[in-house]
């Protein structure tokens, strides 16, 4: 087998033989947990939309959940007030099936299995495109004037859309986009805009101790190398530093630019700021990381577009899931090892945390 070691810079569901990422442990000599980001929930805002006594379908068309630290708000926020009822009729719409599960996972799920939709996207700009269809498709359904009234009448509500304090525009930019592709006037209610309300219900941080525990990691492994000069027959010891949002980029790509294992930021991006965890010169643990072949594996098209357009990060150096979540980052594994015959896809189930692109 390849010698090959992977770090997730996430954290693990609990129990850890439940997070889906565990699964790929077989195609790797060691799987590493690294989480990079602290989260923090915000459910105050959610929780005065939940307590709100009129029914949900009066105020709003659905609801956009694009991470599971956004079902754990909700969750939180519905704490003591029935898991938030009333929100059976309306559509939940999620970007990838480790967030459906996790919101089908909850204790008072406010929703059917049946009205989940959008797991399949896999991105925020998929997801926008798959609501907009979505939309349209029920709009032809209705017959008669008195359902169009009707179903125009829904059509200005707007989509809940829980948000982080980092989520992009996208979606949002989508769905106000008329047909033509432009984004409609005012509050997008042009041809083909779709309204949203966002609400931010958590927001996340990097973790103090990350810049330390990167650093015992990458010894941990480079510890297990061997201690002659690469050759041909002995290559250097890969390490596949998965990352599964561009929040959580930076913190590492700093970290590995101070230890001299990356080069320094394009000239033409300005100097970012250093995390808090990276204030202070690294502790002396004689690290002989040189023997390491860094490489990045995206958790999907935003975070390699993150890495190679604005951080500068060689092309050859970066591998990206077909799909943001174990199996795609597994089989993504697989093609550079070599081992899609031996392995085929790899299982596993949702994850509690997921970077969300």
């Amino acid at each position: 087998m390849a010698k090959a070691h992977l770090v997730l810079l996430r954290t693990p569901s609990t129990p850890l033989h439940s997070d889906a990422y565990s699964a790929l442990t077989p195609l790797v000599q060691s799987l590493t947990y690294l989480p990079v980001l602290s989260t923090q929930l915000l459910p105050s805002a959610l929780s005065s939309i939940l307590s709100d006594p009129s029914p949900p379908g009066s105020r709003y068309s659905g609801v956009i959940i694009t991470s599971a630290r956004a079902v754990r708000a909700w969750e939180r926020a519905a704490t003591g007030r029935g898991g938030g009822k009333g929100w059976q009729q309306l559509p939940f719409f999620v970007v990838g099936q480790p967030t459906a599960e996790a919101l089908l996972g909850m204790e008072d799920c406010p929703t059917r299995r049946e009205r989940v939709l959008g797991a399949e996207s896999g991105t925020g700009d998929k997801l926008a495109r798959y609501i907009r269809r979505h939309v349209a498709s029920a709009e032809q359904e209705q017959e008669g004037e008195q359902e169009q009234k009707q179903k125009q009448k829904q059509k200005q509500k707007p989509l809940l859309y829980l948000v982080g304090d980092k989520n992009k525009e996208t979606i949002t930019e989508i769905l106000l986009a008329d047909e033509g592709g432009e984004k409609g006037e005012g509050e997008g209610e042009g041809e083909g805009g779709i309204r949203t309300e966002r609400v931010q219900v958590y927001e996340t941080e990097v973790v103090d101790s990350f810049g330390e525990d990167l650093q015992r990691a990458l010894q941990g492994i480079a510890c297990t190398a061997s201690a002659s000069e690469p050759t041909a027959t002995e290559p250097p010891t890969t390490v596949y530093l998965a990352l599964f949002s561009p929040s959580g980029c930076l913190p590492l790509l700093t970290h590995l630019r101070r230890l001299s294992l990356l080069p320094p930021s394009p000239s033409s991006l300005p100097p970012a700021p250093p995390p808090p965890s990276l204030s202070s010169p690294p502790p002396n643990l004689n690290l002989n990381l040189k023997s390491l072949n860094l490489k990045f594996l995206a958790i999907g098209p935003v975070t390699h577009g993150y890495l190679v357009n604005e951080q500068g990060i060689e092309e050859g150096r970066v591998v990206v899931a077909d799909r943001p979540e174990a199996e795609g980052v597994g089989r993504a594994l697989e093609r550079e090892l070599g081992l899609e015959r031996e392995w085929g896809r790899v299982g596993g189930g949702a994850s509690s945390e997921r970077g969300q692109e």
